[in-house]
């Protein structure tokens, strides 16, 4: 199973990395960050931007099976319209 994964590098998306990958899926994280080594391939991508959504798209090794649409940003005082630009829009722009 192939498995696209936004957020990869840390946290909760690092751990679903690790979990997947140790059941033998491959998976291909789409992050700004470079995550560990649990993955099989890294998409460089900033969610922020939508032309950087598009060409990590254009790059992806698809087809994938699955998506897990972990990445997203916690709430920041004066960073509102980034983080909705990340958590909502930027997913949106595929």
């Amino acid at each position: 199973m192939r498995v696209a994964l936004t957020g990869g590098a840390r946290g909760i998306g690092a751990e679903v990395a690790a979990r997947l990958t140790a059941r033998g899926k491959h998976v291909t994280a789409f992050d700004f960050a470079r995550p560990a080594a649990t993955i099989d391939a890294w998409v460089r991508t900033d969610l922020n931007d939508p032309a950087s959504v598009a060409t990590a798209l254009a790059e992806a090794d698809g087809p994938f099976d699955a998506l897990v649409n972990n990445a997203g940003l916690p709430q920041r005082e004066g960073f509102e319209e980034v983080i909705l630009r990340v958590n909502f829009i930027g997913l949106q722009t595929s």
